[in-house]
């Protein structure tokens, strides 16, 4: 589809179908390449609640962070107590965080 499609928006949307789909398949450095191409080709293209590149940032940032191994990023908020902390407070214990709406 990105190779015969003359529309700039439905290759950026095929390519970023494919990204997501390597994924899925444990080619996560096919997948990165496919993410990065995205986000500097077609950034601009509207995508469900935001753009390509946005999409696309926002999995290449996941991928390179949120994995198994990776230090966790700090995060700040409040505990039930409304006494304000830090992740890194607590770097080397187990940590549950229970994140929820009330919207």
């Amino acid at each position: 589809i990105r190779e015969k499609s003359p529309h700039r928006s439905v290759q950026g949307k095929a390519l970023f179908s494919l990204a997501q789909r390597l994924m899925g398949h444990d080619k996560a450095a096919e997948a990165e390449k496919f993410f990065e191409e995205v986000a500097a080709q077609y950034a601009d293209v509207t995508h469900w609640r935001g753009t390509l590149g946005d999409a696309a940032r926002a999995f290449l940032f996941e991928m390179r962070n949120l994995v198994i191994g990776k230090v966790a990023p700090d995060i700040e908020g409040e505990d039930v107590q409304g006494v304000k902390f830090k992740l890194s407070d607590h770097r080397g214990k187990v940590v549950v965080l229970d994140f929820w709406g009330d919207w």
